[in-house]
């Protein structure tokens, strides 16, 4: 079996985080129909959603130091895309991931 993962999304977007090159209608249900547009539900496919980017990055030929620099450049984008670098090449500064700072709206 597939594995479905619970996504909270605010409001009626669909998340503009989420990378959608690799994914389907089929891998993203639509919501059902309720009274509160607030907290809407969405389920992924994940087990299917990372097979297929392990297939096309390197692990189809047991190439796991491509694999690597796939998920290194991938963490990166999301690090940066929502503010969460952790300082710069010499210097780490800590950054606190907190409930307040994934529900800002980016």
């Amino acid at each position: 079996g597939t594995s479905l993962v619970p996504v909270r999304a605010q409001g009626g977007s669909s998340g503009a985080m989420a990378d959608t090159n690799n994914m389907t209608q089929s891998d993203v249900q639509p919501p059902e129909a309720e009274a509160n547009k607030e907290n809407i539900l969405y389920s992924l496919k994940v087990l299917s959603v990372v097979k297929e980017a392990q297939l096309a990055h390197g692990l189809r030929h047991n190439d796991y130091q491509l694999y690597r620099q796939y998920c290194s450049r991938r963490i990166r984008r999301l690090r940066k895309n929502l503010n969460l670098i952790q300082g710069d090449r010499k210097n780490f500064r800590k950054k606190e991931v907190t409930v307040e700072v994934l529900k800002e709206d980016k």
